[in-house]
This record gives C-alpha cells, structure tokens and sequence, in this order.
C-alpha cells in the first residue's frame, strides 16, 4: 500500500459518515459489542478520557460536532492510535467489521 493508502482510507470513511449524516441519526447499537469491550473502560461508565463519553455521545449527525467526534473516533481507530497500545486490541477482521458498519 502505498504512503497515501490509510490517509486515503480514511477520507473515505469520512465521507462516508458525511454522507450518512444528511439523512440519518448513527444507530449505536451494532457498534456496542465492539466499543464495551475496547472503549468503555477508558470512555464510559463515568469515565470520560480525552473528553469522549461514549455513554451521552450523541447521535445526530446532522450535527457539525456530533460527526466530527464519530468521524475522529473513526479515523483513531483505523490508524491504530486507539485503543492505546497498553490496552486490549481487536483483530483486524473484527476492526474491519466495525469500521465498515460506523461507516
């Protein structure tokens, strides 16, 4: 893949969230299994790092904000930067899977 390859990827989740967004709300529940078990010890049930509460994460992605939050949790979790190295991390068809349905 070349250098450009995940910036690439990555723009088109993006747009794809972009596109979504002018119909819809994001469903949370397919995305649930995947987030309790690799995000909610650092973001939910009162804990909230990097300001990210996945608990009263809103849904519209109508919203400016509301997209650009699920789009950056997107982007962290394609490039690997989350979860953060220390703590549990899915396997790639498992990311995949949830990357494709937030996207």
């Amino acid at each position: 893949m070349s250098p450009m390859g995940p910036a690439v990827v990555a723009l088109i989740g993006a747009i794809s969230l972009q596109a979504a967004a002018q119909e819809t709300t994001l469903d949370p529940r397919p995305l649930q299994p995947f987030l309790r078990k690799y995000c909610s010890e650092c973001h939910a049930s009162g804990a909230s790092k990097g300001g990210l509460d996945l608990d009263q994460a809103p849904t519209d992605l109508r919203d400016a904000e509301t997209l650009r939050r699920w789009v950056l949790l997107h982007d962290r979790i394609r490039s690997g930067e989350m979860p953060p190295p220390k703590k549990e991390r899915a396997a790639a068809a498992e990311q995949e899977a949830f990357l494709k349905t937030l996207g």
